[in-house]
Formats: structure tokens, C-alpha cells, sequence
């Protein structure tokens, strides 16, 4: 098990934070772009819920390929 103590954690922190000045986040891939359409999902038939996606307890998705699949 890996245990840092507060000061290991800071110096992480900045070291992170140094990398992230020097190579910023492209603008393409912040929030919404007007000039492009907004992502289309890859099917229009299959649509899925908020509950389904995000209260996972099967990591594989094999549980809403049973339930939406077959």
C-alpha cells in the first residue's frame, strides 16, 4: 500500500501543476465549440439512461449488453 504524508502530496501537486502551465489543455477539447456540432452518439436506436452508465456494478458492461442487446 502506498501512504504519503502531506508534504509528498504537495510536492506531486506541484510538479503536476508545472507540467499542466507548460502544456495546456487544447481549446478544441474545452466545453462546447460553436464553429463544430456537438458529439452525435454512435446509435440512434439505443439509448441509454444516466443510471445505467454511471451506478456501475459491472465493470465490463456485460450487464446492459444483456439487458439492451439480447
Amino acid at each position: 500500500m502506498l501512504v504519503l504524508d502531506k508534504s509528498e502530496v504537495d510536492k506531486r501537486l506541484k510538479v503536476l501543476r508545472d507540467e499542466l502551465s507548460q502544456r495546456p489543455t487544447s481549446e478544441e477539447l474545452r466545453g462546447w465549440n460553436y464553429d463544430r456540432p456537438p458529439v452525435q452518439p454512435l446509435s440512434q436506436s439505443i439509448r441509454f439512461g444516466v443510471g445505467e452508465l454511471a451506478g456501475r456494478y459491472c465493470e465490463t458492461l456485460r450487464d446492459i449488453y444483456l439487458k439492451r442487446i439480447l
